[in-house]
């Protein structure tokens, strides 16, 4: 599963993301997810006006390493989807942020040609360690 927050459109996204992590992994494992989401987007910047910032990115463990991922990202960016939207995808400028922590995820990432952005400011002290992230751009060359 994953979010594409449009810089331009994103003030019913919190509602969407609550409903989705319930729908798909059931209310027990979604507190946690959005505990976490919460403490993360204090720290994190909105995408701005010209970019689409992907979020909430999860797949069932059960299929992590098969390439779900990969080709729900794939299908994201193809021109027909981003027309229907009235964009093109060379518009856009595609972020997202992960963990420091998850090597996975990152290595995954750069496969995909997302590249890690310099840190703009400290990490603050409220956030937790395990916490930290790095925001990273979408290069489509």
């Amino acid at each position: 599963m994953l979010a594409a927050h449009d810089g331009r459109r994103i003030l019913a996204d919190d509602a969407h993301i609550v409903w989705a992590l319930s729908r798909h992994f059931g209310l027990f494992r979604a507190v946690p997810m959005l505990l976490r989401g919460l403490v993360l987007e204090t720290e994190l910047p909105k995408p701005k006006r010209a970019q689409t910032l992907i979020a909430h990115c999860a797949t069932s463990e059960d299929v992590r390493g098969m390439g779900v991922f990969s080709a729900l990202f794939k299908h994201a960016l193809r021109a027909d989807v981003a027309a229907q939207r009235g964009l093109e995808v060379s518009e856009r400028d595609i972020v997202l942020d992960v963990l420091v922590s998850n090597e996975r995820a990152a290595s995954l990432y750069r496969r995909l040609g997302f590249v890690e952005l310099p840190r703009r400011k400290p990490r603050s002290a409220r956030l937790p360690v395990a916490l930290e992230s790095v925001r990273m751009r979408f290069e489509t060359h």
